[in-house]
């Protein structure tokens, strides 16, 4: 870890490395720092970019590494767990060339004689693209100037040296010598069950990969890697309990029920055949079963009675030796080259296979050539005429007189690549966009669901969230947005803290429509007094919709049919508009009699009013049928709502249920999708049954940042050997799904944004950052955006531990704490400050001294929250009190993608608290930028408050004149003079005011207790000790 963290890497091994002169010992090392990079989650191919030629013989050093040389098995473990790291970076494009030619069809060089001729039986399309590679092998081997021998290439025996590498330290490595199944537990080997155990986890990378598995799945079976690990001791050995299971994950993903060279699912009979091959006792011939009786229950038996191998065993027992020899060999037939048969055959062998099992071949569809050779279409010209491209202008409908007839009118203005984030989304399939920090996703994902819902009228979406928090987030902006309420529901907990009257859980939603109900029966009432007809009208749903038939709609329609012939009547609709009686009451007269268009527009929009009345009453008519709350509640849910929100808790909680009552929608968007667990993924797309075999689902739309957290998983082998902290939203990155990155964020400063925009791509500002007065006026009492501040050991004490993992620092709380309230003092609203942490530990701790020191005292309080980074991922706040906790070690930050989410949740500012020596992150790569650019600032400073201390007067009774140190135009310093208070209490010696949210207009100093609070003295510098104690802590 300390070379790692020193750049090791960077600094020495990389810049040295020459692939004709490079050691063992100097390739081995560069495979261990690597390593650690991946243990520790940060990039570890970034340094490699600029010097990808270099790198690429870097990678084939690698791969001859063990020619004419034993390795010893710790660095077999860590030679394997570098190619396990290399392949799950599949999507870097220099790794992904190189490694990826170890798992293409050139392995299959390695195959066995009968194993390769029956794989292209099953595949014959795959012939012609192995004959074709054959000749493109041997004509770059010639341009060499080599002799093509594939067997002997890196390509065609590397894995399969790995598997026999694997085989001989399970059968001769693990235990000292040859023990039973009671062997003591002393005579195993750690270091080669942790390299089974690796080896596992890489053979099970490869399979459960698609361009891995497509040409190593019949590897792996050749060699019968699983059946050799379930007869091994290790696998029934106390010590292997990990390795079993490890090895019964690697026969799941042998048998998955999948076509290796599409991807398509296979069907139930291809799975039965894939799975089972004991349906071939049922073509034995009817003789067969005439003289072995005994197997007729074998051959009439379902295949789970036989599934094991001890069922099978068990019901072939009852005969003898030589009768099961017989039934088993007589279906295969050894001859010689002449058709003799041969009693003591030896390989190889050259298996001919049926008719029945050539014609079944998975064929990849991206193989077969097309039936227009796009060549014979090169000197076509389109000689057809273009057509003209009419544009016309358009006047949208009047929608009403009143003002909530008035649509909502979307305010946010969309980047180009916000833009085409929204049109990929309305289309039909698969939609990911990455979405940085601060680039207005939830805009983007509200304006998906919102043209979704205007064009689509009839189809439901699903919103499915990680958090309550995002999810109401996202949810609130929908309702501000042109989609009635009606259509809207939240499902889950979480429901309760959404800042609005409404309730829109289900019962809200209920007793809100049979409330509606009774307003537009109200105005139906109303409607029929204006038309001179009985008020009874209005009782139920289904008389006011009869009365909509019989003379509301029938009016309408003889209107129209009078203004046909008196278009050139001015006054004609102010006239005869049938229903002006009943808008009166609009806030402003409806007809002007000026013109026949403009009244007659103004006439639509009066009937789109009342058509909406009644389509609303139609709506409603299911509440008033169904008496049982929990009916109408469901009904709501399955049949009324347009959008509906919930998080993947609630969705995997309540399926059973959805399933049950027949929940349908037709698009599914998933915010947060980074930090949602594959299997989670999966659960909300399977809310719904399918109809006639085909899912309903159009459109599945995944937003996340698979540059922040990934998903929590507390138990180690799930994270480590299934890898489930990865979510399917970065399992689609790295296998080079296309996607969409926003690349302009609004909402930090633009020096606060360099603190993270390098780990995106082209990622730049806003011109709202830019041009907002908010974003140019300084931070009263900082001298800068963000400050790193070096908090010395309190009483000689830095970090704690007092329970295992549980990290503390109680010098740095209390200064934290005193940085907040020195803000409270100077005006910052206690709702824009947020204080983070990297630990739970010293979030406690925090919290206590903020319960101790703030949450008495009311014009201070506590700030809008306390939590650690983890927690705080996709919120933000203005103001961000950030404290690291370590001093030994840069410890959980040292995660790129914790990093990222630290530095990128603050608006305006941002006070880093770093603990200990600011040295200790100044060789990390990822955060030596944030110290370097505060270095050369830190150092005028010190220069200034030395010259400032010398200069400064003392007065004997110690009231005395302290000064603020400025550099004057000379280059020398000016003193400007202040007052002291003798008295300690608190006073504000200041020339500025701090508004009510927050933003200061001019620049203040607090004096407290005599002393002047000099933001560069105590924030700017990064060495300068204060002596910190408690007295001084409490300023």
């Amino acid at each position: 870890m300390v070379l790692e963290v020193s750049q090791y890497l960077e600094n020495y091994l990389w810049p040295n490395f020459d692939p004709e002169a490079a050691s063992f010992e100097h390739v081995m090392s560069m495979i261990l720092m690597i390593n650690e990079k991946f243990r520790e989650n940060v990039a570890a191919w970034i340094c490699f970019h600029d010097r990808e030629d270099l790198f690429k013989k870097f990678l084939q050093k690698v791969l001859r590494l063990k020619e004419g040389r034993e390795l010893t098995i710790a660095e077999k473990t860590n030679y394997l767990v570098f190619m396990i790291n290399a392949f799950q970076s599949l999507e870097d494009g220099v790794v992904n060339e190189t490694v990826l030619s170890l798992a293409g069809l050139q392995s299959w060089h390695s195959l066995s004689y009968g194993r390769f001729q029956m794989e292209l039986c099953l595949q014959p399309d795959l012939i012609k693209k192995w004959k074709r590679s054959s000749k493109k092998w041997a004509a770059e081997a010639m341009s060499k100037g080599e002799q093509f021998d594939p067997s002997s290439s890196p390509e065609a025996n590397f894995v399969r040296g790995l598997i026999e590498e694997f085989v001989e330290v399970l059968d001769h490595g693990v235990f000292a010598e040859e023990v039973d199944d009671t062997a003591v537990s002393q005579l195993v080997d750690d270091s080669s069950v942790l390299y089974c155990e690796r080896f596992m986890e890489f053979l099970i990378d490869m399979l459960n990969q698609l361009p891995t598995r497509r040409y190593l799945r019949p590897l792996v079976a050749d060699i019968a890697v699983v059946a050799k690990c379930r007869l091994s001791v290790l696998y029934k050995h106390e010590n292997g309990k990990l390795f079993a299971q490890l090895v019964d994950l690697l026969q799941f993903y042998e048998k998955f029920e999948i076509k290796d060279h599409d991807g398509t699912q296979l069907t139930d009979d291809e799975a039965l055949q894939f799975h089972y091959v004991l349906w071939r006792f049922s073509y034995l011939p009817l003789r067969k079963y005439l003289r072995y009786f005994l197997l007729q229950d074998v051959s009439l038996a379902n295949i789970g009675s036989v599934h094991k191998s001890s069922d099978l065993r068990r019901r072939l027992s009852a005969l003898s030796l030589e009768d099961l020899r017989d039934v088993v060999c007589s279906k295969v037939s050894f001859v010689n080259a002449d058709g003799a048969e041969v009693l003591d055959p030896r390989p190889p062998f050259r298996i001919t296979l049926p008719k029945t099992l050539k014609g079944n071949a998975n064929a990849l569809s991206g193989n077969k050539i097309s039936e227009v050779d796009p060549a014979e279409n090169v000197d076509m010209v389109d000689v057809s005429p273009k057509e003209k491209l009419i544009v016309e202008a358009y006047t949208p409908p009047d929608p009403g007189p009143y003002p909530q007839d008035q649509p909502k009118q979307n305010s946010v203005k969309f980047t180009p690549t916000q833009v085409g984030a929204i049109i990929s989304g309305i289309q039909p399939g698969l939609t990911m966009v990455v979405r940085p920090p601060g680039t207005g996703k939830t805009d983007t994902a509200v304006q998906i669901l919102n043209v979704l819902y205007h064009n689509c009228p009839s189809q439901r979406t699903l919103i499915i969230t990680h958090s309550n928090q995002a999810l109401n987030d996202l949810f609130e902006k929908i309702m501000e947005r042109d989609v009635p309420a009606r259509y809207l529901l939240r499902l889950g907990q979480g429901e309760q803290e959404l800042a609005t009257d409404l309730d829109f859980s289900r019962q809200g939603r209920v007793n809100a429509m049979l409330v509606r109900r009774l307003e537009l029966l109200s105005e139906v009432e109303r409607l029929a007094r204006s038309l001179q007809l009985p008020e009874d009208v209005g009782y139920t749903c289904e008389t006011a919709g009869y009365f909509w038939l019989l003379h509301v709609y029938s009016r309408w329609e003889l209107f129209l049919a009078a203004c046909a012939g008196n278009k050139n009547n001015p006054s004609f609709v102010q006239d005869r508009f049938p229903f002006k009686e009943f808008f009166s009451d609009a806030p402003k007269p409806v007809f002007s009699g000026e013109s026949f268009e403009k009244d007659m527009r103004a006439a639509k929009g009066c009937f789109t009013h009342l058509k909406t009345v009644f389509q609303e009453l139609e709506e409603c008519r299911a509440f008033e049928l169904l008496k049982s709350t929990a009916d109408r509640a469901n009904y709501l849910m399955t049949k009324q709502a347009k959008i509906v929100a919930m998080t993947c808790t609630h969705a995997a909680l309540k399926r059973r249920d959805f399933l049950k009552l027949g929940f349908k929608y037709d698009n599914l968007l998933m915010e947060e999708s980074a930090q949602i667990l594959e299997i989670e993924t999966f659960i909300p797309m399977l809310l719904q049954r399918q109809e006639d075999g085909v899912s309903r689902l159009k459109r599945c739309i995944l937003i996340g940042d698979h540059h922040q957290l990934p998903p929590v998983v507390k138990n180690m082998a799930f994270q480590k050997y299934s890898h489930m902290d990865q979510s399917l939203f970065t399992r689609f990155v790295r296998l080079g799904i296309p996607y969409i990155e926003l690349n302009a964020q609004g909402r930090a400063r633009p020096s606060l944004a360099k603190l993270y925009n390098w780990r995106y791509r082209d990622l730049g500002d806003l011109s709202i950052v830019k041009e907002a007065p908010i974003f140019h006026r300084a931070n009263a009492g900082f001298s800068y955006d963000y400050q790193l501040i070096n908090v010395p050991d309190y009483e000689g004490r830095g970090e704690s531990t007092p329970s295992p993992w549980f990290y503390q620092n109680q010098g740095e709380a209390e200064y934290i704490v005193s940085v907040y309230i020195y803000m409270r003092l100077l005006g910052y609203p206690a709702n824009k400050i947020s204080i983070l942490t990297t630990y739970n530990g010293q979030k406690l701790l925090v919290r206590d001294v903020i319960n101790r020191r703030c949450v008495p005292y009311s014009f201070i309080g506590p700030p809008s929250k306390v939590t650690t980074v983890d927690k705080f991922q996709g919120q933000q706040n203005d103001f961000i009190l950030l404290s690291l906790v370590r001093t030994r070690f840069v410890g959980h930050l040292r995660d790129v993608r914790r990093l990222v989410v630290a530095m990128s949740r603050a608006r305006l500012d941002r006070a880093v608290e770093e603990v200990g020596n600011p040295y200790l992150v100044h060789d990390v790569e990822e955060m030596a930028h944030i110290v370097h650019d505060r270095m050369n600032e830190f150092y005028k400073a010190q220069g200034v408050y030395e010259q400032y201390q010398n200069h400064s007067p003392q007065i004997e009774d110690g009231n005395h004149m302290e000064s603020d140190a400025v550099l004057g135009e000379d280059g020398e310093p000016e003193m400007k003079m202040q007052p002291q208070i003798e008295d300690g209490d608190h006073d504000m010696e200041s020339d500025t005011v701090v508004s009510e949210d927050g933003e200061s207009e001019k620049k203040m100093q607090p004096v407290v207790d005599g002393v002047v609070e000099e933001s560069s003295k105590e924030t700017v510098g990064m060495e300068v000790d204060y002596g910190f104690s408690s007295e001084n802590a409490k300023a």
